[in-house]
């Protein structure tokens, strides 16, 4: 249970591509932080993002073959659906959110991702 004084316990966290300091434009790290009411939301979109970006890796490979073309396709449309929901709920800001590699973390373990600056979530825009 959360406490009232607290921030949000939890943070969608930068952990590559371009709103990180590893692979990134940025020497700091983005952390997101976001409601407990949005979880199922978040974690739906951190696993669509793992899972096409997983298959994009192996079909630019030899192991070309171990994917189809319209699975590829298929992990690409729910991954951009997932990010327009990011958009909608006011997580996402701009484009490079979504060329960002990301990790759900709690307070606690922020702290491991420094340097890093915490973004302004600005809640459900619909």
């Amino acid at each position: 249970m959360k406490s009232d004084n607290s921030l949000s316990t939890l943070y969608l966290t930068a952990i590559g591509g371009e709103y990180s300091c590893i692979g990134g434009a940025r020497d700091y790290n983005t952390i997101v932080p976001f409601d407990e009411s949005l979880l199922k939301l978040v974690t739906k979109f951190v696993k669509a993002a793992c899972d096409y970006e997983m298959a994009l890796r192996l079909y630019n490979t030899q192991y070309k073959k171990l994917i189809r073309k319209s699975a590829l396709r298929s992990k690409y449309k729910k991954f951009n659906f997932y990010c327009e929901l990011m958009f909608d709920y006011g997580l996402f800001k701009d484009k490079y959110y979504t060329r960002t590699n990301w990790s759900i973390e709690y307070i606690d373990s922020i702290e491991q991702y420094g340097p890093y600056v915490l973004d302004a979530y600005v809640g459900k825009i619909k």
